[in-house]
């Protein structure tokens, strides 16, 4: 099972490069950015962007072919779908679909894990996965928050997310499993909580809100 599953990966691989197909996914991803606000995304183009994610998929399974996804900078055009635009189902079914592919590539198990953790914090994943956590539905949340959790199980993740108390605050101030991650990582790396007095938290928690929509939305 696992050769025949190795051998269709590969097959897939040399279609996408043999006919032009990953600019022609990246086409079909990008056609849909118009549709989202107002939202204008009916089922059948849901279906077609969503199928041309679960190619990417396919390929962020693949340690082989997991890495060209990240130095090539693809998560980047998937971006767009995780910034909340409303209630709209078809928009949620396509941002599950982008979180599914993003959280496949954050488990950052192979030798290339550190390039593409690299790539992750400097494109600034963790404000996009926070907006999911505070504004979608459950399913996104849970994806969203796995995501973030990879990133904070490598040292240099949790090194990021612990540099500022804005960064700190801007996950910590949720109540969910990765804020209580990282509280729990940040004592047992540092020795203590990071909690400066109440007032001082406070207003480091609304400028950690601002913040980091400021950057959602610039994404």
């Amino acid at each position: 099972m696992q050769k025949s599953s190795s051998a269709a990966v590969e097959q897939l691989q040399h279609s996408l490069h043999a006919f032009a197909g990953i600019p022609l996914l990246i086409f079909e991803v990008k056609s849909v950015y118009k549709k989202f606000s107002p939202s204008a995304l009916s089922m059948r183009g849901a279906t077609r962007v969503c199928c041309a994610i679960a190619l990417f998929q396919v390929m962020a399974n693949n340690p082989e072919t997991r890495t060209g996804l990240t130095k090539a900078e693809i998560p980047c055009y998937f971006y767009p779908f995780l910034k909340p635009y409303g209630d709209d189902k078809h928009l949620e079914c396509v941002r599950t679909t982008t979180l599914g592919v993003l959280s496949d590539l954050t488990k950052f198990d192979d030798p290339n894990g550190s390039h593409a953790l690299r790539f992750f914090l400097e494109s600034e994943v963790v404000p996009l996965c926070l907006k999911c956590i505070d504004e979608c539905d459950e399913k996104s949340q849970k994806l969203a928050t796995l995501i973030v959790m990879n990133i904070l199980t490598q040292e240099s993740g949790l090194t990021y997310c612990s540099a500022t108390p804005e960064r700190f605050f801007a996950i910590v101030q949720h109540n969910h499993e990765a804020s209580r991650m990282l509280q729990v990582l940040h004592l047992n790396s540092y020795g203590c909580p990071y909690f400066p007095p109440i007032e001082e938290r406070k207003s480091i928690a609304k400028k950690a809100a601002s913040s980091y929509a400021s950057s959602s939305a610039s994404s």
